[in-house]
């Protein structure tokens, strides 16, 4: 798995290139304008799918306020503290049935809900939550922006785009053959992506004889 970082306008050439156009013609089938956004789009969307990339990030807590947004680009925690010492830990929603939600302090658990993250024991104090997770990547504004991430994903990003390209000028078959693609790419980087982390981190075996390990994420969807 080899890791790149490329420009936006080199990631839309590359684009432009399977699709037949130069990127200074006067006036191309696909603007810059929608190229660009779907580069965008697709990004987040193929960062969400495979969680390939992990950031870290904080903010400080409110008295009495429970919920918050999700700092900087991350979309899924993986850990939670306050401070730099103690963990705040994981909590679903059976789990928050056995709870008293009203009650303020100290926060322990955490709970992620419609894209927030809720603070229990409600803070009564500020302090300051470093958090680390899977996060989306940062917005390319310009063509001089970057998207960092796996050179297969980028690949699997122009896909994408291409076949959206190709939607709009109503060539669905060359669409869907681009389409058709992306499952399959995905679930090989998804595969590599295991298996790395197996070499990293050594299966071993219970009492009764089951392998444990971390096998990753089944692809999803993601069009």
């Amino acid at each position: 798995m080899a890791w790149a970082t490329l420009k936006r306008e080199d990631i839309r050439l590359e684009i432009r290139e399977e699709l037949g156009e130069d990127d200074t013609e006067t006036d191309p089938l696909w603007s810059n304008t929608y190229l660009n956004k779907w580069i965008n789009d697709y990004a987040r969307l193929v960062a969400e799918a495979t969680e390939a990339i992990e950031a870290k990030s904080s903010f400080a807590t409110e008295v009495s306020k429970v919920n918050y947004d999700m700092p900087g680009n991350i979309f899924k925690p993986t850990l939670l503290k306050r401070g730099n010492t103690t963990v705040i830990d994981p909590i679903d929603l059976s789990k928050l049935k056995t709870i008293d939600t009203s009650q303020t302090g100290t926060p322990t658990r955490y709970l992620v809900f419609n894209k927030q993250l809720y603070l229990y024991l409600i803070p009564s104090s500020v302090e300051t939550i470093n958090i680390w997770g899977y996060a989306y990547p940062d917005y390319m504004e310009d063509d001089t922006d970057t998207l960092s991430i796996d050179r297969d994903l980028i690949i699997i990003i122009e896909k994408l785009v291409i076949a959206r390209a190709q939607r709009v000028d109503q060539q669905y078959g060359v669409a869907n053959q681009y389409d058709a693609q992306v499952p399959f790419d995905i679930s090989d980087y998804l595969f590599k992506k295991s298996s790395d982390q197996q070499q990293r981190n050594p299966q071993t075996v219970d009492v009764m004889g089951y392998q444990t390990g971390d096998y990753g994420n089944d692809w999803r969807r993601i069009y």
